[in-house]
Parts: C-alpha cells; sequence; structure tokens
C-alpha cells in the first residue's frame, strides 16, 4: 500500500514537472527585433539593392560656359518596371511550437532557394508580429486568420496581387515537401504567374 502511494505521488509529480515545462516552452520568446524606428516590431531578413545601381540610366551633362565642369545625374528608366515580391511570415505574439517550426521552413526554403533574388531586391523576406503597433492593418488586408505566409506583388512600389500559401499548415509535418511547396510558389510569383 504504501509503494503504491509514493509512486502515485511519484507518477503525478513528474506529470505536473512535464506540464510546466512544456507551457515554459511554448511561451517563451523566440525572436525581438528591432526596426529602424527603435520599437520592437518585425524582422526584415534580405537585403535590399540601391535604385541607383539599376534599372537607372546615367546622363552627363557638360557645360558650355566651362567646359571643365560636368554634372552627371542618374535617372529613372521609364522602360524599366521596378517590381518586387515581398515574401511576410505573420505571426502573433503567443505562438506554440507548430507556430514557430512554420517560420523556421519559410526561413530556410526562402533563403536557401533564392539567395541571388534576396540579394539583388528582387525579393524581400519579412517576419511580422501582427499584434505589433502600426501592424494591426495587415490582419485585414490579407484576411488573415492564423499564423501565414503571404507573397506579395510590388509594382513600381504598388501592390498587385497577393496570396496566402495556406497549405503550410497541411505539410508542416513533412518538412521535404513544406520547403518545395513554399519554394516552387515563391519561384512561380517571381516569374509572374499566378
Amino acid at each position: 500500500m504504501n509503494i503504491k502511494k509514493i509512486v502515485t505521488v511519484v507518477l503525478i509529480l513528474f506529470v505536473i514537472v512535464s506540464v510546466v515545462f512544456l507551457l515554459a516552452k511554448e511561451f517563451t520568446p523566440k525572436q525581438v527585433a528591432i526596426n529602424a524606428s527603435g520599437n520592437e516590431s518585425f524582422i526584415t531578413q534580405g537585403t535590399s539593392v540601391d535604385s541607383s545601381s539599376r534599372d537607372t540610366t546615367r546622363e552627363t551633362t557638360v557645360s558650355n560656359e566651362n567646359p571643365d565642369t560636368t554634372k552627371t545625374t542618374l535617372k529613372k528608366n521609364p522602360q524599366v518596371e521596378d517590381r518586387k515580391i515581398v515574401v511576410y511570415y505573420f505571426h502573433r505574439t503567443m505562438r506554440c511550437a507548430t507556430c514557430i517550426k512554420l517560420e523556421e521552413y519559410s526561413d530556410e526554403a526562402i533563403k536557401s532557394g533564392f539567395d541571388a533574388q534576396l540579394k539583388n531586391g528582387k525579393l524581400e523576406w519579412k517576419i511580422v508580429n501582427i499584434e505589433d503597433a502600426g501592424n494591426e492593418h495587415y490582419e485585414n488586408d490579407y484576411k488573415l486568420y492564423s499564423q501565414s505566409l503571404v507573397l506579395v506583388e510590388l509594382r513600381n512600389g504598388k501592390q498587385q496581387r497577393w496570396k496566402n500559401l495556406e497549405k503550410i499548415w497541411e505539410l508542416v509535418s513533412m518538412k521535404e515537401v513544406y520547403l518545395h511547396y513554399v519554394q516552387e510558389e515563391v519561384k512561380s510569383y517571381l516569374e509572374g504567374n499566378t
């Protein structure tokens, strides 16, 4: 009888400790980022290219009065359209292990599949907490109801179209399939397909 009570108490303590550990692990913040204005908000990963280095024409003018004076200006090339794809991972402050895995897999898919596009500015990768001040509009803009991966096409700074990659929830248990799905969708958007 005495051994039975001891085993029962030990098992109950084990369950309580396990539950506390899992809860602590689930609700521990994983990332904190500071944006340019100093507020904790989103992480922008990837690099943008100075717009003067692409899609521009160089115009040099020599002054008639003083031939030693030249003026060089860069002008936007009107024939080249400024187009880029932004990939957003939207999350809330409280996140479960699956939500964090969605972000990790998305990050891996983007960085491993599109390094050149991230560097040349054709693709931008952003992680956004929609509960941070100023980010609430994304929930309505993209009809978000949970953590989401959204592709947005911008032309000359204006949004043209967007797509929520809803299958990420179905594929999160199959990493390679998940990575392939995200990369194919991003590739399709980069190529201008739907």
